[in-house]
């Protein structure tokens, strides 16, 4: 979780490069992590690869609420808009 909150941290800071490196390592470790996926998705869309978003959002979507809801309770909600 340390490194998911980090990520999302970087993310959050506007360092996209930096977070999506770091959220890669998540989703590498844990491939269900749908949390870890939206953010991702979210940091690549900033970035301007929106095809590698559109993956990351649809991975996210596809591990379904079920997922979400068990990362959700590590305190990450999902990034807005």
């Amino acid at each position: 979780p340390q490194t998911l909150t980090n990520g999302i941290n970087l993310v959050r800071s506007g360092a996209y490069e930096q977070g999506i490196w770091t959220l890669r390592q998540v989703v590498a470790a844990d491939e269900n992590n749908a949390i870890a996926w939206l953010w991702l998705g979210h940091a690549c869309a900033q970035r301007g690869d929106y095809r590698a978003a559109q993956r990351c959002f649809v991975r996210a979507e596809k591990l379904g609420s079920e997922q979400a809801d068990k990362h959700q309770g590590e305190q990450h909600p999902a990034p807005n808009g």
